[in-house]
Formats: structure tokens, C-alpha cells, sequence
């Protein structure tokens, strides 16, 4: 007998849904909701999502992220994301230009590769499943030298930052987990002396070495997991301890991976703005001029 699952509230109140949060906030008790869902729907993110669409000017009507990012701006700094993988389906390629990100509907650089992860997701879609993806968020023009070695790391802070995404699973700066697989020789980047300031010539480290900014682009990955609701169904347990087959209806995305392309935005200015406030204080002049 298959039990449908056909909002939170039940998922919380009779049948877990299998990688669903509403059992470990079970485990809490004074964060019991009979409704389940709450902080632990993607919504949460609709004001970080929207205040970034403001700051980046689709929108006028978010004045405090605006100011935010043109004080970035006013620094010489500029971010923007993109989805570099959905499933299997990866793009290969670093530089990407902006404004073709929201051409297609997966928010991929490359139009031959978006076309193969729409695929993709349909595919899934068709299916009654789901899909992961990787989502990558550049900062270029960020000055060397934010950041500290130990508390407040810029990368530490930025991890934490992408982290608190509904489904992200993983983080990585620069080359992140590939540098395992890789000798010092390559990825130690080479310094070189270019515009009167010293700049690493390649960027393993993703713009960030020791905790600290070193004045090359800020590139952070991010994997979000496949959309626990699905169609198909999965084996799980009731409140009591009963074992039940349950399929989960509604509408549900097929993957996320190009809705949180915004909200990484956002995470990176709102650290890189954090980060740039904070060195103020180390600065004998308080920042002036």
C-alpha cells in the first residue's frame, strides 16, 4: 500500500519523507512544527534571492541591497554565477560573459551545453526524479588583503555563507576537491609583477590564500543536491515506527540548481561587503577618502 504524501504538515505529522528535514527538527523538540516545512523550504531564500535582483538593478525597489552592492562597485568589485553542471552534464569552460547567463532557462554560459541539461531535466522530469547540480560564483576586483588567517577567514566565512542554501551539500574555492588529485608543482599559481603590484599568473586558490583575498577573481562552487520530492516511490517509516511505501505529490522543481544562482550572488556580496566593513577597523585613516 502506497501512502501519498500530499503536504509538510502530513509529511511531519504521520510519514517521514525520505531526506526531508522535517525528522531531525523532530529531534528538536522545541523546534517542533506541525506544518514541517517553514525554515526548511526554499522560500526562505526569496528575500536574498530578491534583494540581489535589486542590488544588480533588474529591480529599484530594494534601496538597501542596492547601496550594498554599489559600495562593491564603487571598490571595482563585480559578481556574477552560472550553473557549470546539472547531473551528468558539465560545462567545461572558466571566463563567462554575464549577460548570456539569462538567456536560457538553466542559467548555463554555454547554449549547446544549457540545451543538454534541459534535456536533462526534462528527462528526469519524465521520469518522476530529480537532479543535482553545481553552481559557480566568480567576484572580480576584490583588493588583496581581506580577510584574516585565523578567525574571520574570508574563506571560511564564504563556505559558511553558501552552506546556509537550502540542498547545498558541498563547497569549494579554486580548484576545491581537484587539488587532491594534483601535485604542488601544479597547483602552486606562479607570481608575477604586472600593473605595478605583484598577481598570481593561474588561480588554484581561487583568489583566496591563508584566509586572505590576494587580489585575483574569488571563485567559489557550490553542489546542491537532487530535489528530495519526487514522484517515485520510497520506502520509509511512520511517527510510530510503521513501514510504508509513500509518494510525494504536488509541484516540486526537478532540480534547483538554476534558482540558486541568485542566492550564491547574494551570499558572495553579502560576505565580500561583511569582509570590506570589517577591514575598515584595521585602517588608521577608518576608511576615509
Amino acid at each position: 500500500q502506497v501512502h501519498l504524501l500530499v503536504s509538510a504538515m502530513e509529511s511531519t505529522a504521520q510519514y517521514w519523507r525520505p531526506v526531508w528535514e522535517a525528522l531531525e527538527r523532530y529531534w528538536q523538540p522545541r523546534r517542533r512544527t506541525r506544518e514541517g516545512a517553514g525554515p526548511m523550504s526554499g522560500r526562505l531564500h526569496l528575500a536574498q534571492a530578491q534583494s540581489n535582483r535589486g542590488a544588480r538593478g533588474r529591480k529599484k525597489d530594494f534601496p538597501d541591497a542596492e547601496r550594498l552592492v554599489k559600495r562593491l562597485a564603487a571598490q571595482g568589485v563585480a559578481i556574477a554565477g552560472c550553473v557549470s553542471q546539472i547531473g551528468e552534464v558539465r560545462w567545461e569552460g572558466e571566463a563567462f560573459d554575464p549577460a548570456v547567463i539569462e538567456g536560457n532557462p538553466v542559467r548555463c554560459p554555454d547554449p549547446a551545453t544549457a540545451q543538454r541539461m534541459e534535456e536533462a531535466i526534462l528527462a528526469a522530469r519524465k521520469a518522476g526524479d530529480s537532479l543535482g547540480g553545481i553552481i559557480t560564483v566568480v567576484a572580480v576586483g576584490v583588493p588583496a588583503g581581506g580577510g584574516e588567517p585565523y578567525y574571520a577567514r574570508l574563506d571560511s566565512d564564504l563556505a559558511s555563507a553558501m552552506m546556509g542554501i537550502h540542498a547545498v551539500k558541498g563547497v569549494e574555492i579554486g580548484a576545491g576537491f581537484r587539488a587532491a588529485s594534483m601535485r604542488g608543482s601544479q597547483h602552486n599559481d606562479p607570481f608575477d609583477f604586472a600593473g605595478g603590484k605583484v598577481v598570481p599568473r593561474t588561480n588554484h586558490a581561487g583568489g583566496i590564500l591563508g584566509g586572505i583575498s590576494s587580489g585575483a577573481p574569488i571563485v567559489v562552487r557550490f553542489a546542491v543536491k537532487p530535489t528530495s520530492s519526487i514522484l517515485l516511490e520510497q520506502e520509509t517509516v511512520s511517527v510510530t515506527g510503521e513501514r510504508r511505501a509513500v509518494r510525494v505529490e504536488g509541484r516540486h522543481d526537478p532540480c534547483v540548481a538554476p534558482r540558486a544562482v541568485p542566492i550564491g550572488e547574494a551570499m558572495m556580496a553579502v560576505v565580500l561587503a561583511d569582509h570590506w566593513r570589517l577591514s575598515l577597523g584595521s585602517r588608521v585613516d577608518g576608511g576615509r577618502g
